[in-house]
This record gives C-alpha cells, sequence and structure tokens, in this order.
C-alpha cells in the first residue's frame, strides 16, 4: 500500500486519504491551474466547462473501466457505497449544484472550499476497514459484506 511509504508514516497519511484527497489534486494540477486562470479573465463558461468535463471524464469513463479491470484480475472493487460516503456523496453533489448558476461569486468558491476542506479533515481522521476482516465477519444479509463474500 501506498501509505508504508516513509513520507505517508510520518504524516500519518492512510490510504484512503491519498486515493480520494491528495491524488486528484495532484493528478489534475493542470486542469485546476486552467480553470483558475480561466476564471480569473473572466470567461467562466470554459473555466466550469474544464472543470465539469474532467470530473465527468473520471466518473463515466475512469471508475467503470476500473471496475472492469479489477472484476478481471479477481480483485476486489465495487461501486457499494456504504452510508458514509452517500452521505458525503450528497452533501457535496447539493453544494455543488447551488453554486452552478453561472455568476460565480466569493461566497459560491468559499462554500466549495469549505466542502472540500471538511470532506479532507473528516477522511483524515476516517479509520479503514481491512478488507480481510469485512469478508471474514458475519452480518446482516444485504450489507457490502455479505455481498462481497464468496
Amino acid at each position: 500500500p501506498i501509505s508504508s511509504l516513509p513520507q505517508a508514516k510520518s504524516l500519518h497519511l492512510s490510504d484512503l486519504f491519498i486515493g480520494l484527497i491528495l491524488l486528484p489534486i495532484i493528478g489534475n494540477a493542470a486542469e485546476h491551474a486552467t480553470a483558475v486562470v480561466m476564471a480569473w479573465k473572466g470567461k467562466t463558461d470554459l473555466a466550469l466547462g474544464v472543470a465539469l468535463g474532467s470530473s465527468v471524464q473520471i466518473a463515466l469513463g475512469v471508475i467503470p473501466a476500473m471496475v472492469l479491470v479489477a472484476w478481471a484480475v479477481g480483485s476486489p472493487l465495487t461501486l457499494d457505497f456504504g452510508a458514509f460516503e452517500a452521505c458525503i456523496l450528497l452533501v457535496t453533489a447539493l453544494v455543488a449544484t447551488s453554486t452552478l448558476d453561472y455568476s460565480a461569486t466569493w461566497l459560491d468558491g468559499a462554500m466549495l472550499i469549505a466542502a472540500y476542506m471538511i470532506v479532507s479533515i473528516v477522511y483524515f481522521y476516517k479509520v479503514e476497514i481491512p478488507y480481510s476482516t469485512i469478508r471474514s465477519r458475519s452480518c446482516i444479509c444485504g450489507e457490502a459484506c455479505c455481498i462481497i463474500s464468496v
């Protein structure tokens, strides 16, 4: 795992935090810079197109492809979100859609940054449950551990 690197260990970063928070920031740095420059120049529609285009590309292309690749190699990867992840997704989607009226203000930007910071802090302190633990425990039918176990 990536959290076994010395830098990640010294900063107490989990694989979950690195994958959900740091990797998207670093991986899309050029797109973020382009969106900021375009917004600074007053080209809001282009900035919004760059920012949303990246998200749509990941959601509709990369994630389903990763699920298929994981299935092909026999690795567990599902899109079965738990209640916690679904709530985070719902709240951040509500915040994001409340700012999509093409009249960006500093308050819209502050709300988006605050939402990202809150999610970052939550996932920094969230404890991961190892997959092997989930597979070995008994649970009520319908939970993710019942569906995944073989």
